[in-house]
C-alpha cells in the first residue's frame, strides 16, 4: 500500500472486481459463508458502544463454537483421537465436507458442535485426556485448575457423553451461567434449536487472545506422520457484540496479515474514562449520559467494560478475525452533545474556548487536587503537567482493558474546533514563543500516551480543516509529531458529506474537493517527518476517512449520496506523494499512497433511540434495533474500496500537476511573522480549482527538486521563499515544454528568481495593504467581479512583450500575471477566516481560480468542452501501465451558502462533458467502459494520440471509466 507495487500482469477489469466484492460481501454480511476476497488495505471503523446492553443484562443463550484448522489442511483431511502412540480409540474421525466446508463426525454427519456461554477468556481446546493440571489464564496471570472434561462417542447412541478413560476433552472454565458443551442435530444455524455447524476457516490455528492450540499427539494427518493443528474457538456470549462483527467482518476478511484492522470504540467519548480511573475494576464509569444509562455512573464499572471488550475478542476470533484490534477513541472537549467532562470541570485551568476543549498550551501545570488517580492515588501535586497525568493515567488504563490501539481525536491532536481556526483566533499568536507551547503541548501528549503503552497504536486525527492552517493557525505541527516517532498513523477527518451536502451547513471548504488537496499537503507533512525519525522506528502510516453517516446528527452521506462518497474514496485513495527516487515508471519517480481507510459510523444509537434532534434525513437507513449498518451497504462499501485498492495497486502514472510543499517557507513565516496572512492556503485554493477540472492528484516536496520528467504535467508552488539555481533552471526548462508552472502567495514571500519567471515586479517600497473587498477585472474576458483579498503587496507586469496582466484592481496593482503557460497570482481570502464558507460576500468571485484551472491545458487533459463557471466538474486520471488510463469524473456540487449566493455558482443538475485525453500511446483504437455496468462499452478513435470521451453524470453522481488500448 504504502509504495507503488512492482511491475505485474495486466489486472482484471474493475467493474469484474468490484462486481465479484460486492457479491462475496453481501454473502458475508448477510450470513451465507463464501471465499475471502482480494488482499486489502490497512481498514479501521469506529462505532459507538452505547447501542450495546452489558453483558449482565442478557440473558442465557446457547453460543456456537467454532473450530479452525490450519490452511495447509486439504478437502479430506480428518480429525481424528488417538493415544500418543498414534494408536486409534474407536472414537469417530471428524472429516472436512467440501460441500460446505463444515467439520462433521463421520459416524453422523447430521451431528454439530455448540457450547453454551462460555466464558471469553477461557482456553477452549481439544487435548488429550488426562489429570488436571495447571493452566495459566491468559488475562489475569493466575493459574486456574480447570477440569478437563471427557467426552467419549457412543456409536448406540450416537452421541458424545463423559466417562471412560480416554477420549477428546474439552477444556472450559465457567462464567456462572454454564459451561455445559453438547452436540446437536443441525436443523439449522440457530444454537437455540439445534447447533450451529463447525465453520472451515483458513486461520494460522493459533490465537494470541487465550486460546490453546491441539497438541500434536491428538491430530494427525492421515496420509503422513505430520501434524496438524486446530484450536476450538467459542464465539461470544453477547448477541450484540456478534451482531457487530457479523456484520463488519467484510470489511476486514480481505486484509492480509501485515495489515492493521482495528475496530475504533466510542465508550462515551470523554477522557475521563482514562483519566478519572482509580485503578479499582469495580469502580463505577465516570460517565454520565441520560441516553445509554446502561453504561452511565451508577450502572456500569471498569470491570463490565472490560468484559465487553473481551467479548469482541472472543467473537473475532470465532470469526477468523485473529488479527482484528481494539481500540478506543478520546476527544478534548469539556462538552460534547449532552455530555459533561468531570475532568475538566475538576481542572478548568487546563482548558479554554467555548465550548471549553482542552488548550495545549495551559496544560502544562495543574491545580492540585486530592482525586485517587489509579498512578496518583493522593491526587495531583501543584504544578504537575497534565500530559504526565495522561501518560500514567492511559497506561494503566490501556493495561487494565488490554487496548490495542487509541485515536486522540478533535482538540487531541490539535485545536478542537473546525475550520481554519485556533486558540488565537484566526491567525496564530504574534508570539513565537506562545504558539511553541502550543505545539509542543500536542507533542508532548503524543509522546507520553505512546510511551505509556508502546505495545498500542497511537493514532493521530486532523482538525478538519486546511492542513497548512492546522499548522499555522490551529498549532499542529504534523511533520514533527510524525518525526519525533511517538505516533503510528495519521487520520485524515475528511467527513466531507457531512459539510457539502447537509443544507443546514455552509462549511463548504470541509466539502469534496477541499479535503482531496488537505489529504496531500499531509501525505507531504508526514514523508518530511518520517524522513527524520528515530531509527529503527516504523513510519507513520497515512489514513483516509470515509464519513458514512454520522452516530449522533442524522446526516447520510451512504444513502442520500452513495456517488459522492464513491468518488471520496477513489481520489483519496489515488493522491499520491511523489518521491525523487525513480523505479522505471512510466513517467519516474516513487509514488506513495494512502495506507488504509477509516471508515464511520457502523452505527448510531441516536437512530435507535429516535433521540436524534431535528434529525437532517429520514431515520430509514439503519438495521432495527441493533442501529448496525445495513448487509446490503457493507457489500456495496466494500466493493468500492476494493475497487479503489486494486486500482492502486496497478498504478503505474498518477497524471495531472504535482503540488510542491515547502516547510521551509511557511516555518520561516511562523517564526518571523506567525500572526501574518501571506496567502499561503494553498490546499484550500487547490479545493476550488479542483472543481474546475484542475486534475491534481499529487503532492511533492519542494527539497527533491523538480524533474522536467516526473513532474510533465505541471506545479503548483506556494510562497517558495527561497529556492536553488537548479530549481529556477528545472522549472524554466520545464515551461518550455508547454506545462503549466503556477505560483502562489503574496509577493514579498516569493523569490524574486521566480516571480522573474513570469515577469512579474513585487513592490518593496509601498508596504503591505490593507485587505481588499470590491471589483477586479478579468483582461481575458473584458469582465469585473467581486473579490476578497488579504493583506497583499502591490505587484506590475514587467517590460516583457509575452507578460501580461491577467487580474487587476481598480488602483492598478495587478493581482495576476501570465507568461505563457506560467503564472503568478495572489487568489482570493475570506473576509472571515473564522466562518470560512464560500458566500462571494465573504470569498467573492472566484474568476481568478477558473482562469487557472480551465485556462490553461493541464497535461494530459487538453479540453473540457461543457465546463463552465456554473457548471464545475472534477476530473482525474492515471495509468496502470502501458495501454490502458483510468478516469474519475465528479458531478460533486451542491449550491447552498446558508441562504447566501455562492462563489462557486452552481446550476443543479446533470453535466455532460467531452474530455480529450492524451493517452501518450499510438494505440489508434480505446475501449472506454465504465464501473457502472448501465453504461455502455464505447470504441474511441485516437487522433495524434488523442481521445474524446463523453463523460455524462447525473447530479450528486461520480464515475469511473477505464480505457484499453485495441491496438
Amino acid at each position: 500500500r504504502g509504495t507503488r507495487a512492482p511491475a505485474r500482469p495486466p489486472p482484471p477489469p474493475l467493474r469484474q472486481i468490484m462486481g465479484v466484492r460486492w457479491a462475496l460481501a453481501l454473502g458475508l454480511a448477510c450470513g451465507v459463508v463464501v471465499p475471502p476476497p482480494i488482499d486489502a488495505s490497512d481498514r479501521l471503523v469506529e462505532y459507538s458502544a452505547r447501542t450495546l446492553p452489558r453483558l449482565d443484562q442478557l440473558l442465557p443463550s446457547p453460543v456456537p463454537t467454532v473450530l479452525r484448522i490450519a490452511p495447509a489442511v486439504a478437502d479430506g483431511s480428518s480429525l481424528s483421537s488417538a493415544t500418543p502412540g498414534g494408536t486409534g480409540i474407536g472414537i469417530p474421525t471428524w472429516a472436512l465436507s467440501a460441500a460446505d466446508r463444515s467439520l462433521r463426525p463421520t459416524a453422523n454427519p447430521a451431528l454439530c458442535l455448540h457450547a453454551m456461554a462460555l466464558r471469553p477468556s477461557a482456553a477452549v481446546s481439544l487435548q488429550q485426556c488426562g489429570n488436571q493440571s495447571d493452566i495459566g489464564d491468559h488475562d489475569t496471570g493466575t493459574k486456574v485448575v480447570p477440569l478437563l472434561q471427557q467426552w467419549v462417542w457412543s456409536a448406540g447412541s450416537q452421541q458424545f457423553g463423559t466417562g471412560g478413560d480416554s477420549g477428546l476433552c474439552l477444556t472450559a472454565t465457567p462464567i456462572g451461567i454454564t459451561d455445559t458443551l453438547s452436540l446437536a442435530p443441525c436443523t439449522g444455524n440457530d444454537p437455540a434449536t439445534g447447533g450451529t455447524k463447525w465453520r472451515f476457516d483458513s486461520g494460522t490455528g493459533s490465537d494470541r487472545h487465550g486460546a490453546v492450540p491441539v497438541p500434536s499427539s491428538i491430530v494427525t494427518a492421515p496420509t503422513s506422520s505430520r501434524t496438524t493443528p486446530f484450536t476450538l474457538y467459542p464465539d461470544s456470549v453477547h448477541s450484540g457484540v456478534r451482531d457487530v462483527l457479523d456484520r463488519l467482518a467484510p470489511v476486514f476478511v480481505g486484509a492480509g496479515p501485515s495489515d492493521t484492522q482495528v475496530l475504533m470504540g466510542c465508550f462515551g467519548w470523554m477522557l475521563d474514562l482514562a483519566m478519572l480511573f482509580t485503578g479499582d475494576s469495580a469502580q463505577q464509569l465516570p460517565t454520565i449520559n441520560p441516553e445509554s444509562p446502561q453504561w452511565s455512573n451508577g450502572n456500569a464499572t471498569y470491570a463490565d467494560l472490560r468484559l465487553l471488550l473481551r467479548e469482541f475478542r472472543t467473537a473475532a476470533a470465532a470469526r477468523g478475525l485473529h488479527d482484528l484490534q481494539f481500540g478506543v477513541l478520546f476527544v478534548g472537549w469539556g462538552v460534547i452533545y449532552n455530555l459533561q467532562s468531570n475532568f475538566s470541570v475538576q481542572h478548568p485551568e487546563a482548558y479554554g474556548g467555548s465550548p471549553p476543549a482542552l488548550y495545549h498550551g495551559n496544560a502544562w501545570h495543574l491545580n492540585a487536587d486530592t482525586y485517587p488517580y489509579a498512578t496518583a492515588p493522593h491526587g495531583v501535586t501543584q504544578g504537575m503537567s497534565f500530559f504526565e497525568l495522561w501518560g500514567t493515567q492511559w497506561g494503566a488504563f490501556s493495561e487494565f482493558m488490554g487496548l490495542d490501539a487509541v485515536i486522540l481525536r478533535d482538540g487531541l491532536s490539535g485545536y478542537a474546533h473546525h475550520g481554519r481556526h485556533g486558540p488565537f483566533g484566526d491567525a496564530a499568536s504574534t508570539n513565537v514563543t506562545e504558539n511553541q507551547l502550543w505545539i509542543d503541548g500536542v507533542r508532548e501528549l503524543f509522546r507520553r500516551t505512546k510511551q505509556a503503552a508502546p505495545q498500542t497504536l497511537v493514532f493521530g486525527y486532523s482538525q478538519e480543516a486546511t492542513a497548512v492552517g492546522g499548522w499555522r493557525v490551529g498549532l499542529s505541527d504534523v511533520e514533527e509529531l510524525v518525526a519525533d516517532g511517538f505516533i503510528d498513523a495519521w487520520v485524515d477527518q475528511s467527513w466531507a458529506g457531512a459539510w457539502e451536502d447537509v443544507p443546514t451547513r455552509f462549511s463548504k471548504t470541509t466539502g469534496w474537493t477541499f479535503h482531496l488537496p488537505y489529504i496531500l499537503i499531509h501525505r507531504a507533512m508526514i514523508e518530511g517527518g518520517n524522513r527524520r525519525r528515530p531509527s529503527g522506528t516504523p513510519r507513520c502510516k497515512h489514513y483516509v476517512l470515509h464519513g458514512l453517516f454520522d452516530a449522533y446528527d442524522g446526516f447520510d452521506t451512504l444513502h442520500k449520496v452513495p456517488l459522492k462518497l464513491q468518488w471520496g474514496v477513489w481520489a483519496y485513495a489515488l493522491a499520491a506523494l511523489v518521491r525523487p527516487t525513480t523505479d522505471g515508471g512510466e513517467a519516474g519517480g516513487d509514488l506513495r499512497f494512502a495506507d488504509g481507510h477509516y471508515a464511520s459510523w457502523a452505527n448510531s444509537y441516536s437512530y435507535v433511540t429516535g433521540s436524534i434532534t431535528n434529525p437532517l434525513d429520514d431515520d430509514s437507513y439503519l438495521d432495527r434495533p441493533t442501529g448496525l449498518i445495513t448487509c446490503t451497504d457493507v457489500a456495496w462499501l466494500c466493493g468500492v474500496l476494493d475497487g479503489a485498492d486494486a486500482a492502486v495497486a496497478g498504478v503505474t502514472e498518477v497524471s495531472g500537476p504535482t503540488v510542491l510543499y515547502d516547510r521551509a517557507a511557511l516555518a520561516a513565516v511562523m517564526a518571523s511573522a506567525p500572526a501574518d496572512n501571506v496567502n499561503e492556503w494553498v490546499d484550500e485554493q487547490l479545493g476550488i480549482m479542483l472543481k474546475y477540472g484542475l486534475p491534481l492528484l499529487k503532492v511533492g516536496r519542494i527539497e527533491d527538486g523538480v524533474d522536467p520528467t516526473v513532474h510533465r504535467d505541471g506545479v503548483v508552488l506556494s510562497i517558495p521563499t527561497s529556492v536553488s539555481g537548479a530549481l529556477v533552471a528545472n522549472l524554466t526548462a520545464l515551461a518550455a515544454t508547454g506545462a503549466p508552472v503556477v505560483i502562489l502567495g503574496r509577493c514579498d514571500r516569493i523569490d524574486p528568481a521566480l516571480l522573474a519567471l513570469v515577469d512579474a515586479r513585487c513592490s518593496t517600497t509601498t508596504g503591505v495593504d490593507a485587505p481588499y473587498y470590491g471589483p477586479a477585472r478579468f483582461a481575458a474576458t473584458g469582465t469585473t467581479a467581486n473579490i476578497s483579498l488579504s493583506r497583499h503587496v502591490r505587484v506590475t507586469a514587467g517590460p516583457n512583450a509575452d507578460a501580461a496582466s491577467v487580474e487587476t484592481l481598480p488602483n492598478g496593482d495587478v493581482v495576476m500575471v501570465g507568461r505563457g503557460t506560467t503564472m503568478y497570482a495572489q487568489l482570493n481570502d475570506y473576509t472571515s477566516p473564522v466562518t470560512s464558507n464560500l458566500a462571494v460576500q465573504n470569498y467573492g468571485h472566484v474568476t481568478a481560480h477558473y482562469t487557472l484551472a480551465s485556462g490553461l491545458v493541464w497535461p494530459p487533459i487538453r479540453d473540457i468542452v461543457g465546463l463552465t463557471t456554473t457548471r464545475p466538474i472534477t476530473l482525474h486520471t492515471w495509468s496502470e501501465g502501458p495501454g490502458t488510463r483510468g478516469i474519475l469524473a465528479g458531478n460533486l456540487e451542491g449550491n447552498h451558502c446558508n441562504g447566501l449566493p455562492c462563489s462557486v455558482p452552481t446550476e443543479l443538475g446533470g453535466r455532460a462533458v467531452t474530455v480529450s485525453l492524451d493517452t501518450r500511446s499510438t494505440a489508434p483504437r480505446w475501449l472506454c467502459y465504465s464501473l457502472d455496468p448501465a453504461v455502455r462499452p464505447t470504441l474511441l478513435t485516437s487522433v495524434g494520440g488523442v481521445v474524446n470521451v463523453t463523460i455524462e453524470l447525473a447530479l450528486s453522481a461520480s464515475r469511473v471509466y477505464m480505457l484499453t488500448a485495441m491496438g
